[in-house]
């Protein structure tokens, strides 16, 4: 079924490491809770400090590039895609759930491998080092207005997305609405049921039955380092993940493996994680987890090492 893969990275130093994709299931870090702190970075990312927190004071406008490979022998990708069409055309809607769906959104939607083997579906992010959090201005949006989790057929269009409902801004204690509103739909011509829940709890819901064809409807999400599993109970093998953050500072690669994240803060030092549903340390993909590693970044276009991974064959 789903499957692992080996990978990793140094984020910030021209270093590579490889490390073993391992383990399936929910993200979650097995020990204490490392999802969200007051400050929106986690738990344990660095020693803590005494006194009030401090905003990121770094130059707005700097970008941060990268890109996730794959090395190596990768999944087979043709099987898992024969499975997932396998369970559509099986199904009592087969028309609306195989028929009517365009070829790349009736394909294995986990291990999305393009070109020069580059990894789509993998979230990246930065966050502050302790004592410290990010401010951001409502009134001066640099996220979408709005994103919305799609179901046109029998799949949920993204796989993997990411929010941010609310940020921080004078108080670190106190987020604030960021405008931004997540939506979830079903344009199909049959009905899906919704569901989600965080291993952390504080994000656990259920639409019950959407209609064919009904009208957007909003979802609220709370917190940090929210992972967030989205499901549906009338076609089993559809799922999503959506991330929350309290800060914009995010990114999902595209099908080619490419991301970048705009107007992060210059001259300042941060720190950096990924996440994949597959990754190997309880879904993060370097050691020190949610954690991450920390960069410094620089005025302008930060361009990171190839993120390369590894695939194990479990």
């Amino acid at each position: 079924m789903r499957r692992s893969l080996l990978a990793a990275a140094v984020f910030g130093a021209p270093l590579l490491l490889t490390l073993a994709f391992i383990g399936c299931g929910p993200p979650q870090d097995k020990g204490p809770s490392e999802t969200s702190t007051d400050n929106g970075g986690p738990k344990g990312a660095a020693t803590s400090t005494s006194g009030p927190l401090k905003p990121v004071e770094g130059k707005a406008g700097a970008t941060l590039k990268g890109r996730v490979t794959l090395k190596g022998k990768a999944p087979d990708v043709a099987a898992l895609t024969e499975q997932l069409q396998g369970a559509m055309k099986s199904s009592q809607s087969k028309e609306a759930c195989f028929e009517m769906a365009p070829d790349a959104e009736k394909s294995e939607q986990i291990w999305k491998i393009g070109k020069d083997n580059g990894v789509g579906n993998v979230v990246v992010w930065i966050q502050p080092e302790a004592g410290d959090y990010f401010k951001s201005d409502p009134a001066k949006p640099t996220w979408p207005e709005k994103v919305e989790l799609r179901q046109p057929h029998c799949e949920f269009i993204p796989h993997v997305s990411w929010v941010v409902p609310a940020v921080l801004t004078d108080s670190p204690k106190k987020p604030v609405p960021s405008g931004q509103k997540f939506l979830v739909s079903n344009t199909a011509t049959i009905s899906h049921n919704t569901k989600w829940s965080s291993e952390s709890g504080g994000n656990d819901g259920d639409g019950g039955v959407l209609q064919p064809n009904s009208a957007p409807h909003e979802v609220d999400l709370t917190g940090n380092n929210q992972m967030v599993h989205f499901q549906c109970n009338i076609h089993p093998w559809m799922d999503a993940w959506v991330l929350v953050f309290n800060h914009p500072y995010a990114a999902v690669t595209d099908e080619d493996g490419n991301f970048t994240i705009k107007n992060v803060p210059a001259g300042h030092k941060v720190r950096i994680t990924a996440w994949h549903e597959k990754g190997p340390y309880n879904n993060f993909l370097t050691k020190n987890k949610i954690k991450g590693d920390e960069i410094e970044l620089k005025d302008g276009d930060n361009e990171l090492p190839p993120l390369d991974f590894e695939y194990n064959g479990q």
